[in-house]
């Protein structure tokens, strides 16, 4: 039962409604008899810094979780963050300390990284597709995927700004992942993830042509409503092995749980 002392993590984004993340953490919460709950926190654009500053003086707030749009300002937000996050420039997971100090982290290419290894899959020396590249999720994919080993990466994004940032950062980080902009020959990549919005909305385009995926290959969403995409449910079709982006936000748990200082 939710009560005036239950501590609260809101899901803060525009919309919140397509995430599966809540469902998620409140289940541990319950199954951990921890008086805590995650709830939609869905702000208007003109809106979000002035909630992230609110943040600061709601004393039972542990922190929050950032989706879609805002990962790049609750990073403007933020009094501080981890490496990674602010290698990225993004966050998706913020701890609001006693002070009301907001401390940011960036779960989501860690989660995607354990999510695989779940399915015994592994990016070192492998060759990895990511559409949506430069997005808040897939920028953190990206870095993630480099972070593990992989050898090559090719990074579809359709705004090209982001995409060159991105790539500057990932050769500075990264100089031994040979780095592409466009898809190579057929049934050469072994890991291809949609980080993009496509598939949402029934009647989308496929996020990439699956003849570029290895017979063996995995296809993997980061899209949790609907759970089997579009995409997904042809990858299964022709064979490949999937995984999906309520998979991915089960990997999250523990790793926002160590953010936020929640032991059980």
């Amino acid at each position: 039962m939710i009560t005036a002392k239950t501590l609260c993590f809101p899901m803060v984004g525009s919309p919140v409604s397509q995430t599966y993340t809540p469902a998620i953490i409140n289940s541990w919460f319950q199954n951990k008899g921890l008086d805590a709950v995650m709830i939609g926190a869905d702000i208007q654009p003109a809106a979000i810094e002035n909630y992230f500053e609110g943040l600061r003086c709601w004393n039972n707030c542990g922190g929050c979780s950032v989706t879609i749009p805002y990962k790049q300002v609750a990073f403007r937000a933020v009094d501080d963050a981890t490496e990674r996050a602010i290698r990225l420039g993004v966050v998706n997971t913020i701890r609001r300390m006693s002070d009301g100090k907001l401390i940011g982290e960036m779960t989501d290419g860690l989660a995607m990284i354990s999510a695989l290894a779940k399915k015994d899959i592994y990016p070192a020396g492998k060759t990895a597709l990511l559409v949506g590249a430069g997005g808040g999720a897939g920028t953190a994919i990206a870095d993630a995927l480099c972070e593990a080993g992989i050898e090559k990466l090719i990074l579809l994004e359709t705004d090209k700004p982001r995409l060159s940032s991105l790539i500057t950062m990932l050769s500075n980080q990264y100089p031994a992942v040979k780095l592409y902009t466009e898809t190579v020959q057929a049934n050469n990549v072994d890991i291809a993830i949609n980080a993009s919005p496509l598939g949402t909305n029934k009647g989308d385009s496929m996020p990439f042509d699956f003849s570029c995926i290895k017979p063996n290959g995995m296809v993997a969403d980061v899209i949790t409503k609907p759970e089997m995409t579009g995409m997904l449910a042809e990858a299964r079709k022709l064979g490949f092995a999937i995984l999906t982006g309520v998979e991915m936000a089960g990997a999250q748990l523990p790793l926002q749980m160590h953010h936020w200082g929640i032991r059980s």
